[in-house]
């Protein structure tokens, strides 16, 4: 299956002598991501109360 809108791959991180750092692809994937998941939680609890 073909995304038409689908952009090239790119590295999410960058690596330096003073460690590893988003890059500004990764951020946008970590913005999604925890868009996602603050989606899912609420929906998550009321499946499976603790």
């Amino acid at each position: 299956m073909e995304n038409s809108s689908a952009r090239p791959a790119g590295p999410l991180f960058d690596r330096t002598r003073h460690g590893v750092f988003a890059t500004e692809r990764g951020e946008v994937l970590a913005r999604r991501v925890a868009r996602a998941l603050a989606r899912l939680d609420p929906a998550l609890r009321e499946v499976s109360p603790r």
